[in-house]
């Protein structure tokens, strides 16, 4: 059943799929400059996103890395080009048509980052801190998704808080790891 948005309603929806184009490999909508600081609320707390870039020694993790970057210099953009589709659609419907367009360019991302073997001895931390998260930001998003389609815009907000929060930690580590497109807001 199909409910007409008031003003208010379909105005916070908008707001909440135009910061969904501020979440990261991750990331998702406009990259900042790498020397931007960007700031997110989360519970409560500002907390700053991470920047720099970790240096990386290891020829295996490099070689990884590499091929795990290439993957989200292509797909990236393309997921970014509908999060903003999303945002800038006329109606509810085409922008949950556009929304779940970069759902399915996410999840094909995640199984691409998964073929990558990770380097010896690097399975689990991979495991943990990238191919978890990116599952949970999917479940995630596809719950923003539904949101949005019920017109649920406190649960849309909710749902964002918390995908805020997990993109800060999937950057902070990618950051750490070693990747760059990967790690980028």
């Amino acid at each position: 059943m199909r409910m007409h948005l008031s003003r208010r309603t379909a105005g916070t929806l908008s707001i909440s799929l135009l910061a969904l184009g501020a979440a990261g490999c991750g990331g998702e909508a406009a990259r900042a400059p790498q020397t931007a600081t960007v700031l997110t609320v989360v519970q409560g707390q500002t907390v700053p996103a991470p920047s720099g870039t970790a240096r990386i020694t290891d020829p295996a993790r490099a070689a990884y890395v590499r091929k795990v970057d290439a993957i989200c210099r292509v797909r990236n953009p393309e997921r970014d080009a509908d999060v903003k589709a999303a945002g800038e659609a006329s109606d509810e419907h085409e922008a949950v048509k556009a929304y779940d367009r970069s759902i399915a360019t996410a999840d094909d991302q995640l199984q691409e980052i998964e073929s990558v073997t990770p380097p010896k001895g690097d399975a689990g931390l991979i495991t943990a801190n990238v191919i978890d998260r990116l599952r949970e930001r999917i479940a995630l998003r596809k719950r923003i998704s539904q949101d949005l389609a019920d017109s649920d815009a406190t649960a849309a907000s909710r749902d964002r808080a918390q995908l805020d929060a997990l993109t800060i930690a999937l950057m902070s580590f990618a950051r750490g790891y070693g990747f760059n497109a990967c790690g980028s807001k």
